[in-house]
């Protein structure tokens, strides 16, 4: 069963590169999304990190800027520390 949307934050994102489980992703949602700040965070890891390497090469994932998601979803489900991606 597919969810239609999931926006990633950076330490799944990293957690399944690195495990090499990234493809679980899109098993489970049609579209992943990816703020820049998220983005940003996981090439962090420098040149010699699984994450870092695979995450350009990732086709099914899209980084996207500002990343739409409805208030009432927002106001139930996201951290005020996380708003702000």
């Amino acid at each position: 069963m597919f969810n239609e949307r999931a926006v990633i934050n950076a330490s799944p994102l990293i957690t399944l590169c690195k495990s090499g489980q990234e493809g679980l992703l899109p098993q489970l949602f049609r579209e992943i999304l990816v703020p820049s700040a998220v983005w940003d965070e996981v090439l962090m890891g420098g040149v010699e990190d699984a994450a870092c390497q695979k995450l350009s090469k990732l086709e099914w994932i899209r980084r996207e800027d500002p990343v739409q998601i409805s208030p009432a979803y927002r106001k139930r489900h996201i951290r005020e520390t996380d708003r702000r991606v």
